[in-house]
């Protein structure tokens, strides 16, 4: 027997075993994949969160820099004499 050919019967020997116990456990592994598509979905809806967030504060901190670039700055009396009219 090859290696390669071991190695393919004893995963097919686990599959089958596995079969057998979600047939006998049916019930655990129902509840294992609720629970495992909860934190799935919970992951998932947590990132995106996390994503729009950044996106968010992107923006809001692209308009502080236009803001701040338009804001109204009053000029400066320069150094020279003042002309009283």
């Amino acid at each position: 027997m090859s290696t390669l050919f071991v190695i393919q019967t004893a995963i097919e020997i686990i599959m089958a075993l596995f079969v057998i116990w979600c047939f006998i456990n049916e019930q655990k592994l129902i509840r294992f994949e609720r629970k495992l598509m909860a934190v799935l979905v919970h992951n998932y809806r947590r990132k995106k969160v996390q994503k729009l967030r950044q996106q968010q504060l992107r923006v809001q901190r692209q308009r502080l820099r236009l803001h701040e670039q338009c804001a109204y700055k009053p000029e400066t009396p320069s150094d020279g004499p003042l002309h009283v009219a």
